[in-house]
């Protein structure tokens, strides 16, 4: 029985920050579709230097956007809607999971049980994936500039800020209850 409430507790945690990260992702690739309107599609979704296709695939993009002038802006254009779509896809996707959450959870709430993971575990997780997240897509943003790579590097710069800004939400009840633990902790 201790188990299974752990583990239970532990389920609806990751399931709930995946929510959270879900709408972080949504809002950030939001963010980026207004840099790529603003700034040109090709710095969220250009290929890499070097990157070509064969004419079959060429063929394929123009099929999508046939006024396209050349077959780098047809990809362009094809990369840039899959972006927009699918950051689309993990906003709402994220909106559903989290409110499924808070709907079950104003429906059934159950007080906290000894055997189970402590409610504070999902503000230490959320601090802690938040802020890995933002560090590793702010670093490949800034690697990215630093090679002069174009590609990409708008769809990770609001991405990483995203994250950051999770990150700072969780920081401070992640803390909190890291010093909980700590004062609890026989020496």
């Amino acid at each position: 029985m201790t188990e299974r409430a752990w583990y239970l507790r532990a389920y609806v945690y990751l399931a709930v920050l995946t929510g959270v990260g879900l709408v972080g992702i949504g809002i950030a690739t939001q963010a980026a579709v207004g840099l790529g309107f603003a700034f040109g599609k090709e710095y969220v979704a250009g290929d890499m230097p070097g990157v070509t296709y064969t004419p079959s695939r060429c063929n394929d993009y123009f099929e999508y956007f046939p006024e396209a002038k050349s077959c780098e802006s047809a990809a362009v254009n094809h990369h840039f809607d899959e972006i927009w779509r699918n950051g689309d896809v993990a906003l709402l996707g994220g909106l559903v999971v989290v409110g499924t959450h808070l709907f079950l959870r104003r429906r059934w709430i159950h007080e906290e049980r000894a055997d189970s993971l402590p409610r504070r575990a999902f503000w230490v997780l959320g601090a802690a994936a938040s802020g890995l997240g933002a560090a590793a897509l702010l670093g490949v943003s800034l690697a990215s500039v630093f090679l002069g790579v174009t590609g990409h590097v708008l769809q990770y710069i609001p991405a990483g800020i995203v994250a950051g800004l999770c990150c700072l939400a969780f920081i401070r009840p992640g803390l909190n209850s890291l010093r909980a633990i700590a004062r609890e902790t026989p020496s």
